[in-house]
């Protein structure tokens, strides 16, 4: 290719539009502005034989492409725009023709800081434009109809399901057995679950009658075969659990289980006690 294939003033546009653009780009606009026919082989080798670059680590690459003037301009504006609202000024102001890529590759070159993360993100203590209003005081009615769609509506199943109804999850107790774990099963959607005890208790049994508890008997609460589940009455419950009472469970399936039944005849025997006490006063 012959070193003088381009004019004085081609060359001159060839330097200027060469940072940050691709060699095929150049072509293009170097035929657009000129009315000439290069092909992307003849430019690239055009630059090689003359020393034009395009790309980034090219040493005084980006000082060719603006003037002093221009270029105190972009670095004023860089931190506020964005680079294709930087090129639209310049071209504006001084009658070029840059383009986004063009101002990239120059920042890059000559170390301009841009907007970034720091120019976009919220800002500590600035209130968000919504807090304290109505949807209809900061979103168009189409805007809330568009929101409404996509809202999740009470009772509605993900897309990809959820949990599946019979998935078992280990939950920590609450009250004066907090921190022990017990066994929850999910039986229907959206979202309802109850103690695998009591659902076993009842699968053999039927409906476990109000004021009753189920208590496992070697006081392992994941262990819910039904030979180690004995149904409570409130009363037999804190009877079981009053220390006074000097009954407790010891781990021992068939002493626990005496021990459960001599519980439900101190209880039954105080509760007959209670009753007889008070048929005395009334009739006092």
């Amino acid at each position: 290719m012959p070193t003088k294939v381009l004019t004085e003033e081609q060359e001159t546009f060839l330097r200027v539009n060469a940072c940050g653009q691709h060699t095929e780009t150049l072509a293009r606009l170097l035929n657009e502005q000129f009315g000439t026919s290069f092909t992307r082989s003849q430019i690239k080798s055009y630059k090689s034989n003359h020393k034009i670059h395009s790309g980034r680590n090219v040493p005084n690459l980006g000082r060719r492409l603006l003037t002093r003037e221009q270029d105190a301009m972009l670095r004023e504006l860089a931190p506020l725009m964005s680079a294709q609202d930087v090129a639209d000024k310049l071209n504006a102001t001084f009658g070029l023709n840059l383009t986004k890529q063009q101002i990239k590759g120059y920042k890059n070159v000559n170390k301009v800081r841009g907007r970034g993360m720091a120019a976009t993100h919220w800002r500590n203590g600035v209130p968000p434009i919504n807090k304290g209003k109505k949807w209809h005081e900061f979103m168009s009615s189409d805007g809330m109809k568009a929101s409404r769609r996509t809202q999740f509506k009470k009772g509605q199943i993900p897309h990809n399901g959820g949990t599946p109804i019979g998935t078992e999850r280990l939950r920590q107790r609450q009250g004066a057995r907090a921190g022990e774990k017990c066994v929850w099963v999910k039986i229907a959607e959206p979202n309802k679950w109850r103690e695998k005890h009591r659902l076993v208790w009842e699968a053999a049994h039927g409906p476990i009658s109000k004021g009753h508890v189920i208590r496992h008997i070697d006081n392992d609460a994941t262990n819910n075969e039904l030979s180690n589940l004995f149904l409570l009455s409130l009363a037999e419950h804190v009877v079981l659990n009053n220390p006074g009472a000097k009954l407790c469970l010891t781990g021992n399936a068939d002493a626990d289980r005496a021990v459960l039944l001599l519980i439900k005849l101190k209880a039954s025997t105080e509760q007959r006690k209670r009753q007889i006490r008070k048929r005395r006063g009334e009739s006092g």
